[in-house]
């Protein structure tokens, strides 16, 4: 399957569903001391897992748009702003109750991280209701992309909806706790793509061979691709080349 990005666009229409948010990335120049200022180097760019996914997507020709929610401030007008470059962002709802999501990480000099924070109440309206209240964006679409920043009752809706709708749905892990937010019947969903951390949280388990991680997640509950992988940065590549395979 030819992955090269053309001048011709994908027949193929997508909407992302999920986080779009404001990424900080904080370099140890040395190893942390705790209880005291330590140097470092920061690094700020546009994030979230769904976000990601439409602009890289956009950049690949395909057809995409994004269903999200944003806050009433200068971090959520850069965001728009930015995307608007790429896709339409009229599904992107703005809201004055929350702040735009940031998502926090503190890498080692290793260049693993130390620890990651994620300030994401805004989430919390990416709901069934709000989910509903949406799917005027989604009747067009071939393929409907989800990540787990959407809540339970959210995802339900969403597999309830392609499931009706004979719609492509794909569904994206973004952390180990969010994993919760998984259902535990997913039949119907065509795409998942769970690192391992993320596995080992579905089913409460220290077991890190890939293999057997992914036969748990997918024989049982019928996906037809599940691609994992062990590192977050190799995250966003498989995301992008299986996304794109299929919609080619």
């Amino acid at each position: 399957m030819n992955l090269s990005i053309t001048n011709q666009q994908s027949n193929k229409r997508a909407i992302c569903i999920g986080g779009a948010n404001i990424d900080r990335k904080i370099f140890l120049k040395e190893k942390p001391v705790v209880g005291t200022s330590n140097p470092v180097i920061e690094k700020t760019a546009f994030g979230g897992v769904a976000r990601n996914i439409t602009e890289n997507l956009a950049r690949l020709n395909v057809n995409v748009s994004l269903l999200s929610i944003v806050g009433n401030d200068a971090a959520a007008d850069s965001l728009l702003a930015f995307m608007a470059q790429h896709i339409d962002t009229s599904p992107i709802y703005q809201t004055s109750d929350y702040a735009t999501g940031t998502y926090s990480a503190l890498i080692e000099p290793s260049g693993d991280m130390y620890i990651g924070l994620a300030a994401m109440e805004i989430c919390n309206l990416m709901n069934a209701a709000w989910l509903n209240q949406n799917k005027h964006f989604l009747e067009d679409k071939d393929w409907l992309i989800c990540d787990l920043n959407v809540m339970p009752d959210g995802v339900q809706a969403l597999i309830d909806y392609a499931n009706s709708k004979a719609k492509n749905l794909a569904i994206i892990g973004v952390s180990s706790p969010k994993m919760r937010h998984l259902p535990v019947e997913i039949d119907g969903v065509e795409l998942g793509i769970f690192n391992i951390d993320e596995s080992q949280a579905r089913f409460d388990t220290d077991m890190c061979d890939p293999i057997k991680l992914a036969e748990k997640l997918s024989l049982p509950q019928a996906l037809s691709h599940l691609p994992m992988v062990k590192r977050a940065r190799g995250l966003r590549k498989c995301q992008l080349c299986q996304l794109n395979k299929s919609m080619m």
